[in-house]
Parts: C-alpha cells; sequence; structure tokens
C-alpha cells in the first residue's frame, strides 16, 4: 500500500500529525510520499483534496481506498494503515 500525506508548511495541525504518519509507514514498510501542496497544486487537486492534512491510502491500482482528513489519534492512524 502507497501512503500519500499532503501538509503544508504554515499548517499546525500538519506539523502534529506528519512524524506520526512517517513512524507508523516506515514501520509498516509502507511507501510514502509526502506532498507539499503549496508545490503541488495540481496533485493536491487531482486527488480531491481540499483540506489538510490529507492522508491517503493508495491500493496497487492508484485508487485511493481511504481518506483521512484532520488530525487524528496516533491509535487510529496505526489501524488505519494496519
Amino acid at each position: 500500500m502507497k501512503v500519500e500525506y499532503y501538509y503544508a508548511t504554515w499548517c499546525g495541525p500538519c506539523k502534529v500529525v506528519g512524524p506520526i504518519v512517517e513512524e507508523i509507514a516506515k514501520k509498516k514498510s509502507h511507501e510514502l510520499e509526502s506532498i507539499k501542496v503549496e508545490a503541488h497544486p495540481d496533485k493536491a487537486l487531482d486527488r480531491g483534496v481540499r483540506n489538510i492534512p490529507a492522508i491517503l491510502l493508495i491500493d496497487d491500482d492508484d485508487n485511493v481506498i481511504r481518506r483521512i482528513i484532520g488530525i487524528v489519534d496516533k491509535g487510529e492512524l496505526r489501524k488505519a494503515l494496519a
């Protein structure tokens, strides 16, 4: 599974969620792509990302199978990325 993490440098909640996403994705050996929306607005638009932080779980066919938006509890992220 691939994990796409959408964030902005000015986003307070992104600063909280980002390190947690990185830690969990690494432990689960998921491919993680961190996407700064200021630098890649087209990619965010293509995926339908309108709010950040946004975590998208992507299957092998490049389809979004789950969206997690906003601040999420670390335990909930662990379950989602299992």
